[in-house]
């Protein structure tokens, strides 16, 4: 993707379709601010040992039932999503997905599912994903809209996938 970006870019500044003044007057500097920023945080927390602490109490909250500790994880990856984005948020999460896989003795498979799809309910929050910063200005978009379609959608998403995850990726 960033291959073809780069590549279309170039040609649409050679074209003359677009001139270098308008291409660095649209970078969104407030976003990629954002994105630096989840990406150091996730480094301090992953480094810090507080990861590990998260991991066991989601263990706790999960206990021995495989479907609470994937809505654990679900809900978990969710609120750290929307927090500092999904790339550090399935960064910080995947190392506890897979040690409470192996607490409970369950293949990992159901589990990387939930953990990517909860990564990706980032609509509760503007700064969760860079695109709903992008549509947020221009849109006329309030913190609270996000909210309002974000949060039932979110609810949605995580009802089928922790209905269907554990059936489908269960082998």
């Amino acid at each position: 993707m960033l291959n073809a970006a780069l590549l279309t870019t170039f040609a649409m500044l050679l074209t003359g379709c677009l001139t270098i003044e308008q291409a660095w007057a649209s970078i969104q500097w407030k976003t990629l601010v954002v994105l630096g920023a989840a990406l150091g945080l996730e480094s301090v927390i992953a480094g810090s040992g507080l990861s590990t602490n998260i991991a066991e109490i989601c263990a706790s909250v999960g206990g021995r039932s495989p479907r609470v500790a994937l809505a654990v994880i679900f809900l978990a990856t969710t609120v750290i999503a929307n927090l500092i984005g999904y790339a550090a948020a399935t960064g910080f999460m995947f190392p506890v997905a897979m040690s409470m896989s192996e607490m409970l003795g369950m293949n990992f498979k159901p589990f990387a599912i939930v953990l990517m799809l909860a990564a990706s309910c980032t609509f509760i929050n503007p700064p969760g994903f860079q695109t709903n910063l992008m549509v947020q200005k221009d849109g006329g978009y309030a913190f609270k809209d996000f909210g309002r379609v974000g949060i039932p959608l979110a609810f949605i998403v995580g009802a089928v996938v922790l209905l269907l995850a554990p059936i489908v990726y269960a082998r």
